[in-house]
């Protein structure tokens, strides 16, 4: 009869073991915000950029986070390309030269990630693309993020 009860307390020890354990995961994950240099609070969305870094777009400026601090860029009203998208979750596009296409409502930003300023000449990058409609622009997924 004790057989029984010594398998049963081992089988509840053991239980309890992974439990404890399972607790402990092997990521460790942690908020980042303000405290961490994110100069915006409303964030609209978050994305990996090829090269590791984290991508965080907010209603005034766009911030890359390298795993230990932000670098932020804020937007520019002559950057911003007038297009007619009216969704109110953002889309992002990385490009094979590089190039973060960020669409928001009514309007578009191109950033080149290589030198980490924003194309204020939107025109030419589009008539390489031969869009001919730029005012009800639709970017395809050229590498969506």
């Amino acid at each position: 009869m004790k057989a029984p009860h010594i398998l049963l307390v081992l089988l509840f020890s053991l239980l309890l073991s992974l439990i404890h354990n399972s607790e402990h995961s092997l990521y460790i994950f942690r908020h980042i915000g303000v405290k961490d240099g994110l100069t915006d609070h409303y964030v609209q969305s978050v994305f990996e950029i090829p090269d590791g870094w984290m991508g965080v777009r907010t209603t005034v400026l766009l911030s890359l986070y390298d795993g230990n601090q932000f670098t932020s860029f804020p937007y520019n009203s002559r950057s911003r390309y007038p297009i007619a998208y009216h969704h109110a979750v953002p889309e992002q596009y990385i490009d094979v030269h590089n190039r973060l296409w960020m669409k928001e409502r009514g309007g578009l930003h191109v950033f080149d990630l290589t030198t980490e300023r924003y194309i204020a000449n939107v025109d030419s990058l589009l008539q390489d693309f031969g869009s001919v409609s730029y005012t009800h622009l639709t970017l395809p997924t050229i590498y969506s993020v």
